[in-house]
């Protein structure tokens, strides 16, 4: 009977090369993480003054989490694509996102009026 021994990953250059730009992306996503604080606290701000939402915000707030949501499956090995700098930055209307369906329940929402 003849098995295989499974090949150890410590002498594929592939892995090593892999590990070095997730240490790269993990930087770039504590860069990402502090950079949408900031447009949560300017989004904030600017429904406090004006009463209405920043369109260009909006659109970077979308496309800077689809970023982030891109980094986290490539270091968690659930993608092989290695995000924005190395592919283009994802356009909001990218978004795989969908609403809640009629079956599932939808949380609470702040676009309603106060009594």
């Amino acid at each position: 009977m003849n098995i295989d021994k499974p090949k150890l990953s410590l002498t594929r250059p592939n892995i090593w090369l892999r590990g070095l730009y997730m240490l790269l992306f993990v930087v770039i996503y504590n860069i990402a993480e502090i950079l949408m604080g900031a447009v949560a606290v300017f989004q904030f701000i600017y429904k406090l003054v004006t009463d209405n939402t920043n369109t260009q915000l909006l659109n970077f707030g979308q496309s800077l989490s689809l970023f982030i949501y891109q980094i986290w499956r490539f270091l968690t090995f659930n993608s092989e694509t290695l995000p924005f700098p190395f592919a283009s930055w994802p356009k909001p209307e990218d978004s795989s996102v969908q609403p809640p369906s009629a079956t599932q329940k939808a949380g609470p929402t702040f676009d309603q009026p106060s009594p």
